[in-house]
């Protein structure tokens, strides 16, 4: 079934493909330039001494990537790489090392190795696969169509010896998309599919409660604007999985006729999502209604994380005021959960955002919003950067935060002449607050967290030696019901100045934070950067930072007391053929 359905898809794509070509005017081919090319190459070598060791971490590590993109009469061919010497995919089911391109030719364009393409948000969403995908976009028709192939993880062994390991089968997905805007509204189909070959790896003890998956998800996205100003759209997607595919019990599901590519089983179980909104578009200002549902046991293989479970609906808002100077957009309304009254309580609560933004003149700037809505980020406080001499330490790790309250305020203000050409000097204020709860490969920490940021910065640049000053204080501060609280804080000293008409590009910086959990004092981290770059003919660009860090760690008991030493060189070669 699957490979008829991918033969069906290629099909589809050449012959809308040949079928438009032929409209075309081949002879403007030759009017293009015959060959372009352009792009970048970065390496990157870092080198680490710690008088504390780490059996599992290389001293030396070695950086690559590049983009080039070719062009050869019109034909576009950009491509993109990145690798590494540390081992960052050898228990992981994700590629840090890979190599990718998008070769493109007017409205076509095409995906070839490594690459990420989005569908739907309740289907394939921006997921890495390796493999091929193709979009058609032809002028004048309205039409378009998308589609792929490929991996989506990788096999991973079960390691009995490293439990914290898990296997994953390899899983392979395929995708289709098409759509039409014309006047007559937007339309747009999307059928989505992934499955786990069962055979990929060596069997794994069933204690672990891992199986081969099997998923189909399709969508119907419309669109259409009435009444002038009044623009309605929808979303509706139908999710079926089948959480084992090694089982043959097929005596409680029935085939459905709308999830053909899949043969369900006693484990399979089918769900759906939709989405809808209307907007009224007026001067200067918008409004709309907004409405979500998402079943309890909605899933897709396609995304790194979905949400289910849940029923918004809201207001949505924006205008603008004071002839643009001010900015207020934002939504309010209801989510609730258990929609299928199978849980003990039921949770209904008020959601909204605000967004403002202030700009009454050239030295005043003032932003501030303010959400209650979920949201998955990658997450780092400052410390981790000024308290850490490795970039690239555990890069193959996705640690995903997931973020439920969040507030935050921007301040920034320009003193002395705005046009003074001697100096400048600008005062910073920055607020946030955010709740959260901790995920790392979608398993959920049940205790919530806290988080306090803070920021107040002095900038103070002396123009004609291109030299500028700035030091700042800075304090996060974390809390953890019945767990701890912990508290990190600190001032930081930085110089630049730049030499020979700006080719050469120095800094310095010295940090300090101490850090307290429970009110108890834990230690402090004292680090010395210094780094900067020289820039030859444009082309060529050679960077290198040196940074020694200090650590007094009073929780270890063995060796309270370490340093580091990190130095980093990197080199970036720019390639255009039109420079």
């Amino acid at each position: 079934m699957q490979a008829k359905v991918l033969r069906l898809f290629i099909l589809l794509a050449v012959v809308f493909q040949s079928s438009i070509l032929v409209a075309q005017d081949i002879s403007t081919i030759f009017e293009q330039k015959p060959f372009t090319f352009s792009g970048s190459l970065n390496l990157n070598q870092m080198a680490t001494y710690r008088n504390v060791s780490y059996s599992s971490e290389n001293p030396y590590t070695f950086f690559a990537n590049g983009n080039a993109t070719f062009t050869f009469y019109g034909i576009s061919a950009p491509f993109n790489f990145s690798y590494s010497n540390q081992q960052t995919n050898y228990s992981h089911p994700f590629n840090f090392n890979h190599f990718g391109m998008q070769p493109s030719w007017k409205w076509i364009k095409t995906y070839i190795g490594f690459n990420s393409m989005t569908f739907s948000p309740y289907s394939l969403n921006g997921h890495q696969f390796l493999g091929g995908g193709v979009e058609l976009t032809p002028p004048g028709l309205g039409l378009r169509f998308s589609a792929m192939y490929g991996r989506l993880i990788k096999a991973v062994e079960w390691q009995p010896d490293n439990p914290s390991f898990p296997p994953y089968y390899q899983r392979l997905g395929y995708a289709a998309k098409v759509g039409y805007s014309g006047k007559s509204g937007d339309y747009e189909v999307t059928i989505f599919k992934a499955f786990d070959k069962k055979n990929s790896i060596d069997p794994v003890p069933d204690s672990l409660g891992i199986a081969p998956q099997e998923n189909m998800v399709y969508t119907v996205k419309l669109g259409k604007t009435i009444i002038e100003k009044v623009k309605l759209s929808g979303t509706y997607a139908g999710s079926a999985l089948t959480r084992d595919t090694k089982q043959t019990d097929n005596a409680e599901q029935v085939k459905s006729r709308e999830f053909f590519l899949i043969n369900p089983n006693a484990t399979t179980s089918y769900s759906y999502a939709l989405k809808g909104s209307a907007d009224y578009l007026g001067t200067g200002y918008t409004v709309g209604v907004a409405y979500e549902r998402i079943q309890p046991n909605y899933s897709t293989l396609g995304a790194y994380y979905n949400n289910n479970d849940m029923e918004n609906i809201a207001l949505t808002f924006s205008k603008q005021l004071m002839q643009g100077k001010l900015n207020v957009s934002g939504s309010g309304g209801k989510q609730r959960n258990n929609l299928d009254k199978s849980k003990v309580s039921t949770s209904n609560q008020f959601l909204g955002n605000l967004n403002i933004a202030y700009a009454p003149s050239q030295r005043v700037n003032v932003s501030t919003s303010y959400s209650n809505y979920s949201f998955f980020t990658h997450m780092k406080t400052p410390f981790e950067q000024i308290n850490t001499t490795n970039p690239y330490q555990n890069i193959d790790t996705l640690n995903f935060v997931q973020i439920s309250h969040s507030a935050s305020v921007n301040t920034s203000y320009v003193l002395g002449a705005l046009d003074s050409k001697h100096s400048k000097k600008i005062v910073m204020v920055n607020l946030s607050y955010q709740q959260s709860a901790n995920r790392q490969e979608g398993v959920g920490v049940l205790n919530s967290s806290y988080f306090y940021q803070g920021n107040v910065a002095y900038s103070y640049s002396i123009l004609p030696i291109n030299m500028s000053l700035t030091t700042s204080f800075m304090g996060v501060y974390s809390y953890m019901p019945s767990v701890q609280r912990q508290l990190m804080a600190g001032p930081v000293f930085g110089v630049g100045k730049s030499f020979f008409d700006k080719k050469l590009t120095t800094s310095t910086s010295l940090a300090y934070n101490f850090s307290t959990k429970d009110g108890d004092f834990t230690g402090g981290v004292y680090s010395i950067r210094f780094g900067g770059g020289y820039s030859y003919q444009k082309a060529h660009r050679l960077n290198f930072s040196f940074a020694f860090i200090y650590k007094d760690n009073r929780m270890d008991i063995i060796k309270p007391k370490s340093y580091e030493f990190t130095g980093n060189i990197g080199y970036t070669y720019s390639f255009d053929q039109n420079r």
